[in-house]
């Protein structure tokens, strides 16, 4: 006998009592199967099956690696974006740049230069990237200040923020020194590097 439920992800799943941590797809079994099933909770929820036996000998088995792997397994369905932004400072005032008003994602708003690795691409090939392609001057990486990640709309953004030097003037046509608070409408509007930024300063005041 087994028994299926759909969990709170809308996978509809089977344990098997001989794989008490591996969470089976109903595809897996053939409908003659007389393997034994029984609850597991987990983090994210409950399996329950109708087996006396197993439900009268003891309480429900924790198996708390189940639900984080069912996690890492849905993540691997959705595109992530590895990026880097990068702090540039000038005394106690930040170098901002200004995104297109055309932009796709946030437009017009004022944030810090920042790029998405490519293949085979390291941290410092990224940054001395940003500084030619972006800025038009010369970066070297400095230390890595913070990490976060954000849900867009078709993608997990996965960014760190690294201190970086600059050597030149930058020859981006809409570029300016401000303040970190001045990146609060840039946070608000869900620019994840401004966001960064202030967190790292509220951290090191």
């Amino acid at each position: 006998m087994h028994e299926t439920r759909s969990d709170r992800f809308g996978l509809s799943s089977i344990l098997f009592s001989s794989h008490p941590t591996r969470l089976v797809s109903q595809t897996a079994v053939c409908s003659g199967s007389t393997s034994n099933l029984y609850p597991v909770e987990t983090e994210n929820g409950v399996w329950e099956t109708s087996s006396p036996v197993e439900r009268r000998r003891s309480r429900p088995l924790a198996v708390r690696g189940l639900a984080a792997n069912v996690q890492q397994e849905l993540k691997m369905l959705i595109p992530v974006k590895h990026s880097i932004a990068v702090v540039i400072r000038d005394g106690d005032k930040v170098l901002s740049i200004h995104r297109p008003d055309d932009d796709d994602e946030l437009p017009g708003i004022w944030g810090l230069p920042a790029g998405t690795l490519r293949n085979q691409e390291t941290i410092e090939d990224l940054i001395v990237r940003i500084g030619r392609d972006k800025l038009g001057a010369e970066l070297k990486p400095v230390r890595k200040l913070e990490s976060g990640r954000q849900m867009r709309s078709q993608y997990l953004l996965d960014m760190e923020l690294w201190e970086a030097s600059m050597k030149g003037t930058p020859s981006h046509p809409e570029w300016r020194w401000v303040a970190i608070d001045s990146l609060q409408p840039g946070a608000a509007a869900g620019s994840l590097c401004c966001e960064l930024a202030i967190q790292n300063k509220s951290r090191v005041s």
